[in-house]
């Protein structure tokens, strides 16, 4: 029999996050946009929320005090956020109530259900892998985090995270399906980020692993890999997918994954977060506080000035010549020369 999970992470799970008038200076690691609005989400289930192009922030009441990790929104009411502990949590309001749909404790039950589900059509190889995951989480308890999420509509979403955790859903978080068992992953590696490009979406995560599945709901096979070190991120332009990761690594492409160029970024730090501009405009952020700009999908980078070096968590673009960086200490607006 798996050991109750420790009283933390339970209040964590059960109390939601604590109002606090340092809202805009605790570490937040991820942001997005609902319409015009701007949303933050970060420790301890902080999420804020912005009307003004981030001169101001309102603190949303969330119903768990989790670190949440990364924030995707499909609309301006609606969307979703993902975080420590296996939570995922449903906002109808643009970011200002969040409700939970899933969290760790829950994940085996959900593993089980389909691999004893004599209607699937999975085989024994895979029904047994699925079996073995959810006697890992139960053994584990429920500490595992997701790490990103994408939604391409109000129905089809899919979450990832460490240990190649994976569940997807198609009636808009109201049920999940694991689908680990449907990725080309075999020693479990973490999965750190999602990035789409039209129909096909991309997956990067630890020793420089590079996932793609193409269309909703097939298996994510694995992509040809650029670099043997950890990829953080992966930003998609008009024309290029651009990959990054440590020690300032950072690798463009233009077939989705079939090649890839290494990109010039002047920097060896490694590169955390970035965001398309539009076109063919890139904006990355390394942990030493540089910001680096491309004008040429992702093929050669410039490092901008900034009036102190923070190590962004998140960029995101805003308008023409103002990015929202996330920090861990709190929430920045950023010009652009």
């Amino acid at each position: 029999m798996a050991a109750s999970p420790p009283g933390r992470i339970l209040a964590a799970l059960r109390e939601p996050a604590l109002k606090t008038a340092r809202m805009t200076s605790v570490a937040l690691l991820a942001s997005a946009k609902a319409g015009e609005r701007l949303v933050c989400v970060g420790e301890r289930g902080i999420a804020i929320y912005s009307d003004d192009s981030g001169q101001s922030w309102m603190q949303a009441h969330v119903p768990v005090s989790a670190t949440l990790t990364a924030v995707n929104f499909v609309s301006p009411s609606l969307g979703w956020c993902v975080g420590h502990l296996g939570v995922v949590l449903n906002t109808q309001d643009g970011g200002r109530t969040w409700t939970k749909q899933l969290d760790g404790l829950q994940l085996p039950a959900v593993i089980n259900a389909l691999a004893d589900d004599p209607a699937s059509s999975l085989g024994l190889d895979a029904k047994a892998r699925l079996k073995s995951q959810a006697v890992a989480l139960e053994s584990d308890g429920p500490d595992k985090p997701f790490f990103d999420l994408d939604f391409r509509d109000e129905r089809q979403g899919v979450v990832v995270g460490a240990y190649n955790l994976a569940f997807r859903t198609g009636d808009g978080g109201r049920t999940w399906k694991p689908f680990s068992h449907d990725i080309d992953n075999p020693k479990g590696m973490h999965l750190y980020a999602l990035a789409r490009r039209g129909s096909d979406l991309f997956a990067v995560g630890e020793q420089g692993i590079v996932l793609r599945a193409s269309g909703e709901g097939t298996a994510m096979k694995a992509a040809i890999s650029p670099y043997k070190g950890t990829l953080f991120g992966a930003v998609s332009t008009e024309g290029s997918l651009v990959a990054y990761g440590l020690r300032g690594k950072a690798f463009a492409s233009i077939d989705g994954a079939t090649t890839w160029h290494e990109s010039i970024t002047g920097v060896g730090s490694s590169i955390g977060c970035g965001v398309a501009l539009g076109e063919e405009r890139i904006a990355l952020a390394t942990h030493a506080g540089d910001l680096l700009l491309s004008e040429n999908g992702g093929r050669i980078f410039k490092r901008q000035s900034m009036p102190e070096a923070l190590a962004f968590t998140s960029l995101l673009f805003v308008k023409p010549g103002l990015l929202i960086g996330t920090t861990l200490r709190g929430v920045r607006r950023v010009s652009l020369a």
